[in-house]
């Protein structure tokens, strides 16, 4: 059992490793914050799995490693992939769209990153400061209001 922990934690190891190295450099402006905290939970990662390397308990071993597993699978699907597209020009006209709306209605808190990743409907992960969206969604005015609907989240529920 101490053999496969320890291969889990490696081959881990070098997947959070891989992450770092696929967050694109000279990233816009509105993309900073997505990328230093999904960095930093990375980062976070290594340490718990460091830290729980050495525990003499399977149990506890094995805990932690489904942790790291579930927190990786979190961000490399939804933060990282928003930072890889920000680049494409829809993803900068849907942030260039959110600016807007959150300096009309005195937003009181950082905008968040938009992304058309959502492979169901909008959604904000307030952990990240991202709004996912469908891919047509952009295309269409009927989308406003689920946008305003999404940017109360954060406020409401902080």
């Amino acid at each position: 059992m101490n053999d496969y922990l320890n291969g889990a934690a490696n081959q881990l190891t070098k997947r959070a490793k891989l992450l770092l190295h696929k967050i694109p450099r000279n990233l816009p402006r509105e993309f900073h914050l997505l990328e230093q905290r999904s960095r930093d939970r990375i980062h976070q990662v290594l340490d718990d799995l460091k830290k729980n390397i050495d525990n003499k308990t399977p149990a506890l071993r094995l805990r932690a490693l489904r942790r790291a597993v579930r927190e990786l699978d979190h961000l490399e699907t939804v933060g990282i992939a928003a930072l890889n597209r920000a680049d494409l020009h829809e993803e900068v006209w849907l942030n260039e769209l959110i600016w807007r709306i959150t300096q009309e209605i005195s937003y009181p808190l950082l905008p968040p990153v938009v992304t058309s990743l959502s492979h169901s409907y909008f959604q904000i992960y307030t952990d990240l400061i991202l709004l996912r969206m469908p891919l047509a969604e952009g295309s269409f005015l009927l989308h406003l209001p689920d946008l305003y609907h999404e940017l109360a989240h954060p406020v409401v529920t902080p």
